[in-house]
């Protein structure tokens, strides 16, 4: 390892012991005269949320997390269904932070022992996620049964949080794993 450093630091060296020659250039050419623009002013794009007064833009979708028992055995695997409602009169504009709508996390005490992003890759780019008066859309999650079977029978933790910038929300329910 020794070796392949001196090396490395050798050929760095021996590449800055090279003097160069000055290039010689001809006369810049003069820089074109600036060209005075009117611009018209930027128009803001019309939206329900962007005319609300700002107390009102901070309304949150409604967030619920639902499971087919609060006790479930660690041999089978896990169906997870989780509704995000828009209860208001306007549409909600979101923006979801990658490609992943929501994260769903298994924890016991304050430790988290599973989570769904950590299993997946997702695009990162930002994305628009609107969700119109009183609309609501599912997600579901399946915690597979290896997953489960390997940790210790006992009373967790389960929580879905939104992947977004501006209304971030997170909803918790408890399960005894057996």
């Amino acid at each position: 390892m020794l070796r392949v450093a001196t090396l490395c630091a050798a050929i760095a060296l021996m590449g800055c012991n090279q003097q160069q020659e000055p290039v010689q250039t001809q006369d810049p050419a003069p820089a074109p005269k600036p060209v005075k623009v009117e611009a018209e002013p930027l128009k803001e794009q019309e939206s329900v949320m962007k005319q609300l007064d700002p107390e009102v833009r901070m309304i949150q979708p409604s967030l619920s997390l639902a499971l087919p028992d609060s006790q479930w055995s660690r041999q089978s695997s896990l169906d997870v269904a989780a509704r995000v409602e828009n209860t208001t009169a306007h549409a909600m504009e979101l923006t979801l932070l990658s490609g992943m709508t929501a994260d769903l996390i298994l924890s016991q005490g304050k430790q988290p022992v599973w989570q769904f992003s950590h299993e997946r890759m997702f695009t990162q780019a930002l994305r628009p996620w609107t969700l119109e008066a009183g609309e609501h859309k599912a997600l579901t999650f399946t915690i597979s049964s290896d997953v489960l079977s390997a940790l210790e029978p006992g009373e967790y933790n389960l929580q879905v949080e939104l992947n977004t910038l501006d209304k971030p929300r997170s909803a918790r329910v408890e399960i005894t794993l057996e």
